[in-house]
């Protein structure tokens, strides 16, 4: 898990967690007046929260950097 200001990043070998992790980030924390913008969330697989797939690819950028998903 990597935070930047608002750009947050998660990385995870767990499927189940990356799961929960999405579906607890999309409902956002009222508590806390965070709410999420699901037009700018990506991820690397199929989903039920409606939030688009990355395209098959070595690399990902965020915030401007170019990330090697094979050599993480």
């Amino acid at each position: 898990y990597i935070r930047f200001i608002d750009d947050i990043l998660y990385i995870t070998p767990d499927m189940t967690k990356a799961r929960l992790f999405l579906s607890s980030s999309i409902g956002g924390f009222p508590d806390y007046g965070v709410h999420i913008n699901k037009s700018k969330v990506l991820c690397n697989f199929a989903n039920t929260e409606s939030i688009p797939v990355a395209a098959d690819s070595e690399w990902f950028h965020w915030c401007g950097l170019a990330i090697s998903s094979d050599k993480l």
